[in-house]
């Protein structure tokens, strides 16, 4: 049950709590200086809450979080009508860069990272990337391309595992394997998928989820309202500020 969605955050204005957004949330966009970054940090929950009210009709904005270990947040539990059909919580993650903000929810650990792109690299960025990656950045017909999509997938990786950066981003490494994205940490071969796009035009986009051996008898729930077993998720598209 991996679901991906995207919104152009221009449309919000203030004042901020004319929408349905946690205080948390609030406090965070009161200590940006900049109008731009007030309307992405907004963005992203808004986003959040839509998806939310979509997957579950019985659903109230604005949800409630609670913190990690890292920082990273998750969904407080006993909301109502947020679990899944078999009880668990759902997980999601959410990224904004440029115009536009992002969120992916699953029911595994999950990450999501949406960068605008530029023209121009600043070259101290290669210490965030492993040895063989930058050996295959150096190696590209097209190294400003695949610079971000090292970029986004390598943070929708650390956003999976709840580090953040608090992980070193030279401890891993992206490639790819058989036509799909693979991640070697420590080197270990980890169980993680990703998926990779160059959505919306201008941005890369890149979503991580972490993968679950089924025990015996449970229940599939992936994708369970598309009726198919395929899980590669398809970006769409939601229009904010959207009324609940």
């Amino acid at each position: 049950m991996l679901k991906l969605y995207y919104a152009n955050i221009q449309n919000l204005t203030p004042p901020w709590e004319q929408y349905p957004v946690s205080g948390s949330r609030l406090e965070k966009t009161a200590r940006y200086a900049h109008f731009a970054d007030q309307a992405r940090s907004m963005g992203a929950e808004l986003l959040l809450n839509s998806v939310l009210k979509r997957m579950f009709p019985d659903f109230i904005p604005p949800a409630e979080f609670e913190t990690g270990e890292h920082g990273k947040p998750f969904l407080k539990p006993g909301q109502r009508g947020l679990a899944l059909p078999d009880g668990r919580l759902i997980q999601y993650n959410l990224s904004h860069s440029g115009d536009f903000a992002a969120c992916a929810v699953s029911s595994r650990p999950v990450g999501v990272d949406i960068e605008k792109e530029k023209k121009n690299i600043h070259p101290g960025v290669s210490r965030f990337f492993s040895d063989k990656e930058q050996k295959r950045l150096e190696e590209s017909k097209d190294p400003t391309g695949r610079f971000f999509d090292y970029w986004v997938l390598k943070e929708s990786y650390m956003k999976a595992v709840g580090t953040g950066f608090t992980k070193s981003p030279r401890s891993f490494s992206i490639y790819m394997e058989n036509g799909a994205y693979r991640v070697s940490d420590e080197g270990e071969l980890k169980d993680y998928d990703f998926y990779l796009y160059s959505t919306p035009k201008g941005y890369r986009l890149a979503v991580c989820e972490g993968r679950a051996e089924k025990p015996e008898g449970e229940i599939d729930l992936d994708d369970e309202e598309l009726g198919s077993r395929v899980r590669i998720p398809i970006p769409q598209e939601i229009l904010l500020p959207e009324q609940f």
